[in-house]
């Protein structure tokens, strides 16, 4: 026979239960499932510095120099043409093990109403980490080529913009193994404008930094040591154990409610402050008068100030030498 105290301590655990698998799954869901973390699986890093002199007539603006240094202005009706030197270097954290090659330098046209490109000189065959070039701008050559261009297309562009390029492909093995197609274009560039009498200088692509870059997802974890699980596996099993658990805990405490009380669950619940568990060891030398109605035997203990013995279906209470027992019948 089921104790009404039991059936009460079941339904606490199931409620208990429940409220954690509640509680557990919405923090499941108000978690994200991973995260996400960006790797740098290699860095490339590309430097080059690219240096000129410029040559040009001789004039009291120059104190007749025919070779100046960069950072003096150059007036566009005296300049003839430039040295260049370009220095690059391509290195990685993870250290360069292979780079193979080439470089070719490009002469480059560009106006608002068309570009051309010349190639000059060899291409460089490139087998390290280094390269180095020696370059050489004439003036006079470029001129005539714009000149040329002009008369071919009809257009007399304001600005001619002319870059001398190392254009530089490369193959780029890391110490780690991986292989990388590189590029970098190291520039100088004079910008030509029939509306200025000076020359301007500008120099581009002299560094850069490749990144090989990869998204790692790693899964989230609720707890901790080794009772961890995954959000992902949090949501799906604390849900179900809610969903499970929520009409059980219904059911439960719709049939306790239903079901009709048992004699000893009405005496548990009315009487229970006078009754303790125990067990009678003897009545010898004892009169044992049996009651039958527990109301009386309460009665007696609450006039004796003493505890009602319950030993299983049955109900003892010592009164000196008298013990009034009451026994629950089995229906």
């Amino acid at each position: 026979m089921r104790d009404y105290l039991t059936d009460r301590v079941i339904i606490a655990t199931f409620a208990l239960l429940l409220a954690i698998s509640i509680v557990m799954a919405i923090t499941a869901y108000m978690l994200p499932p991973t995260r996400s973390e960006e790797v740098i699986m290699a860095e490339i890093d590309h430097k080059a510095s690219v240096t000129y002199t410029a040559e040009v007539n001789e004039s009291l603006i120059y104190n007749n120099e025919t070779k100046l240094p960069e950072g003096i202005p150059l007036y566009k009706r005296l300049l003839k043409s430039m040295d260049v030197w370009i220095d690059y270097e391509v290195s990685s954290p993870q250290g360069i093990a292979k780079v193979q090659g080439e470089a070719t330098p490009l002469l480059t046209l560009v106006s608002v109403t068309w570009t051309k490109t010349f190639p000059i000189g060899d291409k460089i065959e490139v087998n390290g980490t280094r390269i180095h070039y020696d370059g050489y701008l004439n003036l006079t050559e470029v001129n005539e080529l714009i000149s040329q261009l002009e008369k071919e297309t009809g257009t007399m562009p304001r600005e001619v913009n002319v870059s001398l390029i190392l254009n530089i492909r490369l193959t780029v093995t890391t110490g780690e193994g991986s292989v990388y197609i590189q590029q970098a274009s190291p520039t100088l560039t004079l910008m030509l404008d029939k509306d200025e009498p000076l020359v301007k200088v500008e120099k581009t692509g002299l560094s850069h930094t490749y990144l090989d870059k990869k998204v790692e997802t790693y899964p989230v974890y609720i707890g901790s040591g080794s009772l961890k699980i995954t959000v992902a596996s949090a949501r799906v099993v604390f849900l179900l154990t809610s969903i499970v658990l929520a009409p059980a805990l219904v059911i439960m405490y719709m049939r306790r409610e239903k079901r009709e009380e048992t004699e000893l669950e009405k005496i548990m619940k009315k009487y229970g402050d006078l009754v303790t568990e125990g067990r009678i060891l003897s009545l010898e030398g004892k009169t044992v008068v049996e009651v039958n109605q527990f109301k009386k035997l309460a009665e007696l203990a609450d006039a004796i100030q003493e505890p009602i013995i319950k030993q299983g279906n049955e109900f003892y209470l010592i009164d000196n030498e008298v013990v009034y027992k009451y026994i629950i019948k089995e229906k």
